[in-house]
């Protein structure tokens, strides 16, 4: 699918779905029948806080209770945010296959029906988006904001007008909206005024059905009962979705059996002492997208990590085969780490799926593979970008904000001896880094931040690490994440590779086609000063908003080739031990 839209729809009616109005459950049949193999979850007051931290939706502000449809407003964009996909108001009538018509619509990563009336340019009934989708993460912030600075709303029509703010203020929020194919709002709204529901059935109504101009119609539950006659176009749209389903549901019974799967999630962190924000985010990134999914998700984490929808596990004391599938996300994958290797060989005997891993080359010291299937990011022919970019974000400041006199981030790796001792130039790479900054300070003013990537050094909790990052003009840094961060948060930044030859930096970074990346052994202070003055007078604005959209793209490629591995995985193994793989992982470690 165009832009890897997760295949995902999200329906909501607070009161819960079986006492909801008919033509509000004919709905919800609608788009079962109409998309078998998508995802979607009709949530009500009693399931939201699955899938949406309680602290992220507060339902009242100031002691005031938040009307219902103000409170929708920030559950759909908290949601598309998180997970991606496609909302669709609860009276939203499917006409057509999502998959018949929605990806030639979503170059941008983004859609919506336009211009629903003269004083709104979209409608927010649908609305679908891809993952760390930059209109719908700025919307989401202006949402966010707005409520922290309100008690209630100023009009009915608050959410658009925000769109609307966010279009003639923000260039790169214009320029999505404006690429996104318009399709009008006016066929949809083919039953307003909503009265035409109440008429007899038509034959230009069964015409409208059966060839449907429009993919959806927008209808209401307002309507008393009495006008559900049988004679009405409401019941027959009733009618008609019950048949729908009717016959969609062998598909259904077809597709249940390999759906949700039972899968543990595993990262560095599931040591203890262990992990970076970086494996963290690319964690929590992996977790949220299963679990948007439909699936139930396990993590395997040592410390306070809490991913609404998932359960926190200790993987020294699970049963393997009480899942369908085993997933490390994140990190170098060493031949030479102790915990690692007992983790990977406790799980030998399921499938096994590494997601933005790193693996050596097969004649390396460090080479170990352990997966049946690896999405890595280096070590494989085929390269699948990290995931850590679209990791739900928390952190509200405003992209566009930029200070003088600057502040500058320092993100240094420290020493790395995964590579050969002999290798590792950290020592040359931080007097190069250190000596830069200070240079650009002398000459700019402003001031250095020493930011620490790994959790358990640094001593603070994630949002603040994130605001680190986000709170910086410039960032210089020896990390892949580090650049990663910087990305995600559309902070200009300077890389450097201290590895002799180059490494992980030069090749990962390198490979987003952002020009600012060096080798510690050929390059210098007086280069990272000279490109710290362009970078912080905006000269490469544009071209770091580009370079973070097609990273963004192709993490969402990954998250999606996840989604088919996933949902391709075979029945669970059986509990004999056996292992699907011939070469297991203590024959790897056995051979010289």
């Amino acid at each position: 699918m165009s832009a890897h839209l997760p295949k995902i729809i999200w329906m909501l009616w607070l009161q819960g779905w079986n006492d909801a109005p008919d033509i509000v459950k004919a709905c919800l049949k609608t788009w079962q029948a109409h998309n078998p193999d998508w995802t979607i979850h009709p949530l009500s007051a009693a399931t939201l806080h699955d899938y949406v931290e309680a602290a992220r939706l507060p339902s009242s502000i100031g002691g005031k209770e938040l009307p219902a449809e103000a409170f929708s407003d920030l559950i759909r964009i908290s949601l598309l945010e998180r997970y991606g996909g496609v909302w669709v108001d609860s009276t939203v009538y499917c006409l057509k296959p999502l998959d018949g018509w929605l990806p030639e619509k979503l170059d941008s990563g983004f859609f919506a029906f336009a211009r629903p009336g003269p004083d709104r340019m979209l409608s927010s009934w649908f609305l679908a988006a891809s993952r760390g989708n930059y209109l719908i993460q700025e919307w989401h912030r202006l949402a966010v904001m707005y409520w922290t600075h309100h008690t209630e709303r100023h009009h009915y029509f608050w959410f658009h007008y925000l769109f609307e703010d966010g279009y003639r203020s923000d260039p790169r929020f214009r320029v999505i909206w404006d690429s996104t194919p318009e399709v009008s709002a006016n066929e949809p709204h083919y039953y307003a005024p909503y009265e035409k529901l109440s008429a007899p059935l038509s034959s230009s109504d069964l015409l409208l059905m059966q060839f449907p101009p429009t993919p959806v119609l927008k209808l209401t539950h307002k309507l008393p009962k009495a006008r559900y006659a049988s004679d009405t176009v409401l019941n027959h749209l009733c009618t008609r979705a019950d048949e729908a389903w009717g016959r969609a549901r062998a598909v259904y019974r077809e597709k249940t059996p390999s759906s949700p799967r039972e899968l543990l999630v595993a990262w560095y962190g599931s040591f203890d002492g262990h992990g970076t924000i970086g494996d963290l985010l690319a964690m929590q990134s992996v977790v949220t997208h299963l679990v948007g999914l439909g699936h139930n998700v396990s993590h395997a984490s040592t410390g306070d990590v809490r991913i609404v929808g998932s359960r926190r596990v200790d993987w020294t004391a699970v049963f393997p085969r009480a899942y369908d599938a085993f997933i490390f996300v994140c990190g170098p994958i060493l031949r030479h780490h102790p915990e690692t290797q007992s983790l990977f060989i406790k799980f030998d005997g399921i499938r096994r799926i590494g997601v933005s891993v790193s693996l050596f080359p097969a004649d390396h010291f460090n080479y170990l593979d352990p997966f049946d299937e690896a999405l890595a990011r280096e070590g494989k022919p085929e390269r699948f970008e990290d995931v850590a970019i679209v990791a739900p974000s928390s952190i509200y400041r405003s992209p566009l904000a930029r200070k003088k006199p600057p502040t500058i981030g320092i993100s240094l790796r420290g020493h790395q001896g995964e590579y050969g001792e002999e290798l590792c130039l950290w020592e040359r790479a931080m007097q190069i880094a250190n000596e830069a900054a200070n240079t650009v300070i002398e000459q700019q003013g402003g001031r250095i931040v020493m930011i620490e990537n790994h959790l358990r050094r640094s001593g603070l909790p994630q949002d603040a690490i994130e605001a680190q990052y986000a709170n910086c003009d410039l960032i210089i840094t020896t990390r892949f994440h580090g650049a990663m961060m910087a990305l995600r948060h559309l902070v200009p930044f300077v890389a450097i590779d201290q590895i002799h030859g180059g490494a992980k930096v030069l090749r990962l970074v390198g490979a987003t086609l952002w020009p600012f990346v060096y080798e510690a052994r050929t390059t210098g202070a007086a280069r990272l000063v000279a490109d710290a003055s362009g970078l912080l007078a905006g000269d490469f604005d544009q071209l770091l908003f580009d370079v973070r959209t097609r990273t963004i793209r192709n993490a969402n490629e990954t998250l999606g080739r996840l989604s088919e591995l996933v949902g391709a995985l075979p029945p669970r193994q059986s509990t004999d031990g056996s292992s699907p793989r011939g070469d297991t992982i203590e024959n790897q470690l056995d051979r010289v």
